[in-house]
């Protein structure tokens, strides 16, 4: 009787007893469905998703469904002032200027031709190598997030902490220690990292980030 009596609202004694049987008539039923509609199988778990970057960024072109591309021509102004996707508002020459920001690059048309080397994925879905699965979507999250979306995008904190001053709700200002959040907007995966260490040194921080040949 534990679990339903933490399940249910206390009111009276007939009226709680009525909603406690009903919590395990429903607990019941529904686990006796799972079992039906999801068969357990040999009893063994099921298996670890594999981790990486999944469902690509894609829009339509002429009729085709086709993936977002990151292009080869990233000295072009006109690429770098284009959006990814209508979902992710980021131009192309702000993804290069942060990857310049990570490589320890300058900003300039040279380093832009550079990143031209690797290959660029854009996915709305991570899956890390425990399982957990993170998203940065408005239309392809599994299940609906309201009655007519599905958009997903999860928050993040932001590794350390900062003093800010802040209002508390009687006008006095105080000092406290924050911690900064972000939205995650897209997942980026970069392959054919060993092309990139021809031209540019990886910093050893990033290099303990990279799987193989791909920094995610």
């Amino acid at each position: 009787m534990r679990l339903p009596s933490e399940r249910v609202r206390h009111l009276g004694a007939r009226r709680t007893q009525q909603a406690m049987l009903r919590y395990l008539m429903k607990n019941l039923v529904f686990a006796e469905l799972k079992d039906l509609v999801l068969p357990t199988g040999d009893g063994r778990p099921p298996p670890t998703p594999h981790p990486g970057v999944r469902l690509p960024l894609q829009f339509v072109h002429r009729g085709r469904v086709c993936n977002v591309a990151m292009g080869r021509s990233l000295t072009s102004v006109v690429t770098q002032r284009s959006m990814l996707h209508e979902e992710v508002r980021l131009a192309r020459v702000e993804l290069l200027d942060l990857m310049c920001a990570k490589f320890n690059m300058p900003r300039t048309q040279y380093s832009y031709a550079i990143f031209e080397c690797v290959d660029w994925t854009f996915g709305q879905k991570l899956i890390l190598p425990g399982g957990k699965q993170l998203w940065a979507t408005d239309s392809a999250y599994s299940w609906y997030s309201d009655d007519n979306s599905r958009n997903r995008r999860d928050c993040f904190i932001l590794e350390g902490t900062e003093p800010a001053v802040a209002t508390l709700p009687n006008g006095r200002q105080v000092r406290l220690i924050t911690a900064l959040c972000c939205q995650a907007i897209c997942f980026v995966k970069i392959t054919n990292m060993d092309r990139l260490r021809r031209h540019v040194h990886v910093p050893y921080d990033i290099e303990s980030e990279i799987r193989g040949a791909d920094l995610i």
